[in-house]
């Protein structure tokens, strides 16, 4: 049966609101395109997800040693790695909104989705960001076939824009394209994400671990 725009959306929501666990590694590639220097930045991280209350997100930048984590336990103690120094006492909310820009929203695009109320945000998630939206030909993302959604983040922005593609199999997001100027400069990022499931339960994805670098 045709789904459309709406029924995607709902599906995905619940679906990602739903889970039990929730385990992914990806990457983020930043273009700096349209200025005097045009160039390219890219980060690796990594989530795990209880609905218990138990998290885990870390990336750091490709080409550095600075590990970023935010971490919650099931205690509801929040741990933070911000690059070398390691810091407690704030409530998840505050920790994910720091390590969102540095992140390149990264810290909280997914989380959003599996914890909506949980992070304090203009806009719900992202599908609450995005206007004008459309249902473009499917694609296949890493062997996964997607529907594709597009629109707009900002109607006052005529060449930007917002991509997701969310597999079609679990209505999860293989996916996130975005456009957009900051001030006198355009950036096209590239969310990319692998979620996966393990066979036995893997505590060491959900427990604070500084000092090391992101395996995927």
């Amino acid at each position: 049966m045709a789904q459309d725009v709406s029924s995607i959306i709902l599906k995905t929501e619940a679906n990602y609101s739903s889970l039990k666990v929730y385990l992914d590694s990806g990457k983020v590639i930043s273009s700096f395109y349209n200025n005097a220097r045009p160039h390219k930045s890219a980060l690796i991280f990594k989530t795990a997800y209880k609905n218990t209350g138990v998290f885990n997100f870390e990336f750091y930048p490709l080409g550095s040693d600075r590990l970023h984590i935010v971490n919650r336990d099931e205690n509801n103690k929040v741990m933070v790695l911000d690059g070398f120094t390691v810091k407690s006492g704030s409530t998840f909310s505050l920790a994910m909104a720091g390590g969102t820009g540095i992140s390149s929203g990264s810290a909280i695009m997914i989380p959003n989705l599996l914890m909506p109320d949980a992070i304090k945000t203009k806009a719900r998630n992202l599908f609450h960001r995005i206007s004008d939206i459309k249902l473009e030909p499917s694609e296949v993302i890493n062997g996964s076939p997607c529907y594709k959604l597009t629109g707009k983040e900002n109607v006052m922005d005529k060449d930007g824009y917002l991509m997701i593609w969310i597999s079609k199999k679990d209505y999860l997001i293989r996916k996130i394209e975005t456009d957009r100027k900051i001030n006198d400069f355009r950036v096209r990022t590239t969310f990319l994400y692998t979620p996966y499931s393990l066979k036995a339960d893997n505590k060491a994805l959900f427990k604070f671990q500084p000092n090391r670098k992101v395996e995927l």
